[in-house]
């Protein structure tokens, strides 16, 4: 399958995610499970890294979810709202939050991976979709546990999610 090429399909009738998709490099990585928004620190840019392996198990809807999902992380200024100094529970929230306010969104509820974290399905049935990430942060529940299945910020089993966070987003 070709993921780029798949990537550009998506975008045609989505003009603002398209520009950003040209200003972010896109790479495949078997270091990471899934995909995740990076900071490239040697060319002080964003890139999206994706486990191909990964994708492959996905639909073609699936894989495009997954890659507008990362790129809504960019236009929605995730990445560099998160404070500097936070613990790793505190982390888990803000990412949390961060992805049910992206796979909430009409254009990507019904073409995330159903096993990503999604308002108003699974175990959050009760949580309310189309909310800003800061009204997660704030509402939403937490289980403890749970790893999610989308995130921006890789980490392996040796990493603090608080390092990476600093190291990746703060420099």
């Amino acid at each position: 399958m070709n993921f780029e090429g798949l990537l550009w399909n998506s975008l045609i009738y989505e003009p603002f995610l398209h520009k950003i998709s040209l200003q972010i490099q896109k790479r495949a990585s078997s270091s990471i499970p899934r995909a995740s928004i990076v900071l490239n620190e040697q060319r002080a840019e964003y890139e999206i890294l994706y486990n191909e392996d990964f994708l492959r198990t996905l639909s073609e809807d699936e894989v495009k979810g997954v890659f507008l999902h990362e790129l809504y992380h960019i236009a929605l200024g995730h990445l560099w709202r998160i404070p500097d100094e936070i613990g790793d529970e505190e982390f888990k929230k803000w990412n949390f939050a961060a992805d049910k306010a992206i796979n909430g969104l009409d254009e990507l509820v019904d073409i995330v991976p159903r096993d990503s974290i999604i308002p108003g399905y699974g175990m959050f049935l009760d949580e309310p979709r189309k909310m800003s990430m800061e009204w997660y942060l704030l509402n939403g529940k937490v289980p403890s546990g749970h790893v999610p299945a989308l995130t921006f910020l890789p980490a392996s089993a040796n990493d603090s999610i608080v390092e990476l966070a600093k190291a990746k987003l703060h420099g």
